[in-house]
Protein backbone atom coordinates (compact mmCIF):
# COMPACT_ATOMS: atom_id res chain seq x y z
CA UNK A 1 0.00 0.00 0.00
CA UNK A 2 2.78 2.30 1.00
CA UNK A 3 4.31 0.88 -2.51
CA UNK A 4 1.49 2.60 -4.13
CA UNK A 5 1.31 5.64 -2.49
CA UNK A 6 4.80 7.01 -2.87
CA UNK A 7 4.67 5.46 -7.11
CA UNK A 8 1.07 7.68 -7.28
CA UNK A 9 3.17 10.68 -5.46
CA UNK A 10 6.38 10.21 -8.03
CA UNK A 11 3.71 10.47 -11.10
CA UNK A 12 2.45 13.33 -9.35
CA UNK A 13 5.45 14.96 -8.72
CA UNK A 14 6.85 13.94 -12.53
CA UNK A 15 4.28 15.33 -13.93
CA UNK A 16 5.06 19.10 -12.79
CA UNK A 17 7.39 18.67 -15.78
CA UNK A 18 6.66 15.60 -18.16
CA UNK A 19 4.76 16.34 -21.09
CA UNK A 20 1.03 17.31 -20.41
CA UNK A 21 -0.34 16.57 -23.85
CA UNK A 22 0.33 14.07 -26.84
CA UNK A 23 2.23 15.56 -29.31
CA UNK A 24 0.85 13.56 -31.90
CA UNK A 25 -2.97 13.92 -31.54
CA UNK A 26 -3.43 16.52 -28.36
CA UNK A 27 -4.61 13.98 -26.16
CA UNK A 28 -3.52 14.56 -22.19
CA UNK A 29 -2.11 12.01 -20.36
CA UNK A 30 -3.24 10.66 -17.23
CA UNK A 31 -1.07 9.02 -14.46
CA UNK A 32 -2.18 5.62 -15.90
CA UNK A 33 -0.45 6.66 -19.08
CA UNK A 34 3.01 6.17 -16.87
CA UNK A 35 4.94 2.74 -16.25
CA UNK A 36 8.03 2.72 -14.76
CA UNK A 37 10.21 0.66 -15.83
CA UNK A 38 13.21 0.89 -14.29
CA UNK A 39 14.28 3.08 -11.14
CA UNK A 40 17.95 3.08 -9.24
CA UNK A 41 19.50 5.68 -7.29
CA UNK A 42 20.25 7.86 -9.79
CA UNK A 43 17.42 7.69 -12.32
CA UNK A 44 13.97 6.33 -12.92
CA UNK A 45 13.37 5.23 -16.37
CA UNK A 46 9.35 5.57 -17.64
CA UNK A 47 7.36 4.31 -20.18
CA UNK A 48 4.56 6.52 -21.71
CA UNK A 49 2.16 5.87 -23.97
CA UNK A 50 -1.05 7.77 -25.29
CA UNK A 51 -3.96 6.30 -24.93
CA UNK A 52 -6.15 7.80 -27.88
CA UNK A 53 -3.23 7.56 -30.53
CA UNK A 54 -0.53 5.00 -29.31
CA UNK A 55 2.36 7.32 -29.22
CA UNK A 56 4.95 6.29 -27.24
CA UNK A 57 8.08 8.11 -25.37
CA UNK A 58 10.70 7.11 -23.02
CA UNK A 59 11.44 9.12 -20.15
CA UNK A 60 14.83 9.30 -18.33
CA UNK A 61 14.39 11.41 -15.12
CA UNK A 62 17.30 12.24 -12.94
CA UNK A 63 16.31 11.56 -9.63
CA UNK A 64 16.20 14.42 -7.23
CA UNK A 65 19.60 15.68 -6.08
CA UNK A 66 19.83 18.37 -3.49
CA UNK A 67 16.05 19.38 -4.55
CA UNK A 68 16.75 19.29 -8.22
CA UNK A 69 15.59 17.21 -10.71
CA UNK A 70 15.55 17.18 -14.62
CA UNK A 71 14.10 14.65 -17.25
CA UNK A 72 14.93 13.97 -21.18
CA UNK A 73 11.71 12.76 -23.48
CA UNK A 74 12.48 10.66 -26.49
CA UNK A 75 9.87 9.32 -29.03
CA UNK A 76 9.49 5.78 -29.33
CA UNK A 77 8.68 4.57 -32.91
CA UNK A 78 9.49 0.32 -31.79
CA UNK A 79 7.41 -2.78 -32.32
CA UNK A 80 7.59 -2.69 -28.48
CA UNK A 81 4.17 -1.85 -27.40
CA UNK A 82 4.04 -2.39 -23.83
CA UNK A 83 6.31 -1.73 -20.96
CA UNK A 84 6.93 -5.02 -20.15
CA UNK A 85 8.91 -5.65 -23.34
CA UNK A 86 10.96 -2.66 -22.62
CA UNK A 87 11.62 -3.59 -19.31
CA UNK A 88 13.24 -6.21 -20.31
CA UNK A 89 15.92 -4.66 -21.79
CA UNK A 90 16.20 -1.78 -20.35
CA UNK A 91 19.97 -1.77 -18.56
CA UNK A 92 20.83 -5.20 -20.55
CA UNK A 93 24.64 -5.18 -21.40
CA UNK A 94 25.57 -3.34 -24.72
CA UNK A 95 26.07 -5.30 -27.82
CA UNK A 96 29.49 -5.45 -29.15
CA UNK A 97 31.16 -5.25 -31.93
CA UNK A 98 31.73 -8.74 -32.06
CA UNK A 99 28.53 -9.76 -31.13
CA UNK A 100 27.29 -7.63 -34.01
CA UNK A 101 30.14 -9.72 -36.44
CA UNK A 102 28.70 -13.21 -34.99
CA UNK A 103 25.44 -12.43 -36.20
CA UNK A 104 25.77 -10.84 -39.31
CA UNK A 105 28.13 -14.09 -39.83
CA UNK A 106 25.82 -16.58 -38.52
CA UNK A 107 22.86 -14.97 -41.08
CA UNK A 108 25.18 -14.69 -43.65
CA UNK A 109 25.22 -18.71 -43.74
CA UNK A 110 23.45 -20.09 -46.34
CA UNK A 111 22.30 -22.70 -44.33
CA UNK A 112 20.87 -20.35 -41.47
CA UNK A 113 17.21 -21.79 -42.09
CA UNK A 114 17.98 -25.75 -41.74
CA UNK A 115 20.33 -25.08 -38.59
CA UNK A 116 17.27 -22.93 -37.46
CA UNK A 117 14.94 -25.44 -38.08
CA UNK A 118 16.74 -27.93 -36.44
CA UNK A 119 17.86 -26.09 -33.38
CA UNK A 120 13.96 -25.19 -32.72
CA UNK A 121 12.89 -28.78 -33.88
CA UNK A 122 10.80 -28.02 -36.47
CA UNK A 123 10.48 -29.90 -39.98
CA UNK A 124 12.55 -29.22 -43.02
CA UNK A 125 11.07 -26.35 -45.28
CA UNK A 126 10.32 -28.79 -48.87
Amino acid sequence: MQLDKNRQKFIKNLQNFAPKFCDNCGNAFSELDFKVLKQSNINTLLHLRCSSCGNAYMLNVLNPNHGVAGSTRVPVNLDLSHGEEIRKFAGSSAVTDNNALDAYEAFSDENIENKLRKQLNLPKNS
